[in-house]
């Protein structure tokens, strides 16, 4: 019995984790581009590619970088904040622009965007947020809900639900107007 082992890294491995290069930048392209796991399984099989990871190492993968994603985001809106009250010499109560929106026309959508923007020279994005009438892992998991209620309970303990608005299309930007929140 032969006991030697030939290790072929398909890329550098990432410091301080056991993630590899290739892997996360397949998952900020997928990201991206809009692709959850299964869409990167079709382009690859488009491009007769071997398929990508696993949909457990790729969902982990993603938290990985959303995490990063966070909290450069709140260090930039952070700092956009301090540049906006250097601006105005240092007054904390700013002139602000905001902007609201939601994916598609007519007042039939579930999903609304708002954004609060400094009005200095330099405009920056001071904060953002949303708002969703639906939550698709939810309604995906709504079949469980008779066929495996155990997995079902299981999925509603660990699930971070998206849904977190219930009035009308109409006042979704009034509402995430007063989600916001400057400092």
């Amino acid at each position: 019995q032969f006991h030697f082992i030939t290790h072929l890294p398909s890329s550098p491995q990432i410091p301080n984790t056991r993630r590899r290069e290739i892997n996360i930048r397949l998952e900020i392209g997928g990201i991206l581009c809009g692709l959850s796991h299964g869409g990167v399984v079709k382009f690859f099989g488009a491009l007769n590619l071997p398929p990508p990871v696993q949909e457990q190492r790729y969902s982990e993968a993603q938290q990985f970088i959303w995490n990063y994603v966070t909290k450069a985001q709140e260090e930039s809106m952070t700092a956009a904040v301090e540049e906006a009250i250097a601006e105005g010499g240092g007054m904390r109560e700013l002139t602000v622009s905001r902007d609201g929106a939601w994916p598609t026309r007519g007042y039939s959508n579930v999903h609304g965007i708002e954004a609060l923007c400094s009005t200095t020279s330099h405009p920056k994005v001071l904060d953002v947020t949303w708002s969703s009438k639906k939550c698709s892992k939810c309604q995906g998991e709504e079949s469980l809900r008779y066929a495996n209620p155990d997995l079902f309970l299981t999925f509603q303990e660990n699930h971070d639900c998206q849904l977190n608005y219930a009035g009308s299309v109409i006042c979704i930007i009034n509402y995430l107007i007063m989600k916001i929140s400057l400092f």
